[in-house]
């Protein structure tokens, strides 16, 4: 019997750029929902491996504390942070647009008796995938909204000979 647990984990050649030996990520258990362990990466594989024609490595990961509930065969799900930044200004994606390789928000502006919306230009930074940082282009204590563009009807017009 041995007397450490490693995680043996696969993870996609798109994701090496995130992680290295030391980091440390957070671990979940499918039979443990809600509950968060942490770990840390001892070693990556130079070897890849394709699974249905995706190419993974392995990695081997060592829990910081084992707990008791860990078993051989279970199956975990792992998080790596790849960038954080403290305090930054995010909004949710889905208040930036972008077109030809600029990035745009839309702020109300003026007072309660006329409101004006101002599209902006922004420089954006960190992402999650689901919140985006906003370097610049927004300031505290802005409202951002979501324009939403009138549809076009389509219509078709029948003439008939007579």
């Amino acid at each position: 019997m041995a007397d450490d647990l490693i995680i043996d984990a696969n993870i996609d050649e798109t994701d090496l750029r995130y992680i290295s030996i030391g980091k440390k990520l957070t671990m979940y258990l499918d039979a443990y929902p809600g509950e968060e362990f942490d770990g840390i990466i001892e070693h990556i594989s130079y070897e890849a491996r394709v699974l249905n024609k995706v190419t993974f490595y392995n990695v081997k990961i060592r829990p910081v504390e084992k707990p008791d509930m860990f078993r051989s065969g279970m199956t975990v799900t792992i998080t790596v942070t790849a960038q954080s930044k403290k305090d930054a200004r995010s909004i949710s994606n889905n208040f930036i647009t972008e077109k030809d390789h600029k990035k745009t928000i839309a702020v109300k502006m003026g007072t309660d008796k006329k409101t004006v919306f101002e599209t902006r230009e922004v420089t954006t930074g960190v992402t999650d995938g689901k919140y985006t940082e906003i370097v610049s282009g927004l300031n505290d204590n802005e409202t951002v909204v979501i324009l939403h563009q009138p549809k076009k009807v389509k219509t078709k017009s029948l003439m008939r000979n007579k």
